[in-house]
């Protein structure tokens, strides 16, 4: 009797679970999730939800290319995959990769170069641009990525290249002379360059406005002139310019005044009003046909002579 009672539940059990497997009361969902390399499948997964798959699992199935960096998958709606991703019946993502930026920094001592200090593995292949240091007397030898290597002149960096970049400006004595000239104001000079230092100056003289050139000296203190030749003590040498103010006048006509010296540094003045007995001061012109100006004045920094007419008109009095 009771075993015909087990199993008369056992049948009943088996009959309940069909019921509710046929009801889909016990249905688990199920999400198939394929991720891609463009179009090769990497790695392929049944769950129930984007949280139980293992990002990491995923990444390491994937070689990414050098110079980029995987910024992950995305679906066609470039949408990320991520743990709270609403998954549907069958879901495919596809990898994305971004170039990696590398630097480039250079040591160039006290020379200057243009140069990128960025680059990327997809970059057209360049080649460096030589430095120029400030100091003429050393150039160029080339560059080295540390202190123990041989400097290269040249130097290219190959299109597919990654990493960041350092290189050092290498520089070596330029085995001549440089001579410059220092015009204190005045016009350039070119410099002149010479493998003995011996320097013949030329008659060329720089030009000032208010100034009259006098010599060229070895130094600021302007002790020792420097004539035809210059021998240079040193591998870079400088000679300075000395100067002498020009005096210049303003002459009246038409009046009695007396002429007014000035140069290019005296502040402005203004020219007094001339006199004429009998007659009204109406003002200076310089110019035939200007108009006269009364209050006439001479800025600082002109650096001419100048001749002023006096204009006037003759009183009319009144006899009573």
């Amino acid at each position: 009797m009771k075993l015909r009672s087990a199993a008369l539940f056992l049948l009943a059990m088996i009959a309940a679970c069909s019921l509710f497997a046929g009801c889909g009361m016990f249905k688990v969902p199920s999400h198939t999730v394929t991720f891609y390399v463009g179009d090769a499948v990497v790695y392929q997964t049944e769950t129930r939800s984007a949280k139980l798959v293992s990002l990491s699992t995923v990444k390491s199935q994937v070689e990414v290319p050098a110079g980029y960096t995987l910024e992950g998958f995305f679906d066609a709606d470039g949408k990320i995959f991520a743990a709270d991703y609403e998954l549907g019946d069958a879901n495919s993502f596809y990898a994305r990769f971004a170039l990696v930026t590398y630097t480039i920094a250079y040591d160039l001592g006290d020379g200057t170069a243009t140069n990128p200090d960025t680059y990327t593995v997809e970059t057209e292949t360049f080649t460096l641009n030589a430095p120029v240091n400030n100091d003429e007397t050393l150039v160029f030898a080339g560059w080295t990525t540390d202190d123990s290597g041989k400097p290269q002149k040249v130097v290219t960096i190959q299109k597919g290249t990654v990493g960041d970049l350092l290189f050092k400006a290498n520089y070596e004595d330029s085995k001549k002379y440089y001579l410059y000239f220092d015009t204190v104001g005045g016009s350039e000079i070119d410099r002149l360059v010479s493998d003995n230092g011996v320097f013949n100056i030329p008659a060329q003289t720089p030009q000032k406005s208010g100034y009259n050139f006098v010599n060229w000296y070895v130094g600021k203190d302007y002790l020792i002139p420097v004539d035809n030749t210059y021998v240079a003590i040193s591998k870079s040498s400088t000679i300075y310019a000395k100067w002498e103010l020009i005096t210049y006048s303003v002459t009246f006509e038409n009046c009695d005044l007396s002429p007014i010296y000035f140069n290019v540094e005296t502040e402005t003045f203004s020219i007094p009003a001339a006199e004429k007995l009998g007659h009204e001061f109406l003002g200076y012109t310089q110019f035939e046909g200007a108009s006269p100006v009364k209050n006439y004045s001479i800025p600082q920094g002109t650096h001419a002579n100048i001749a002023l007419t006096a204009n006037f008109k003759v009183r009319q009095y009144t006899i009573t």
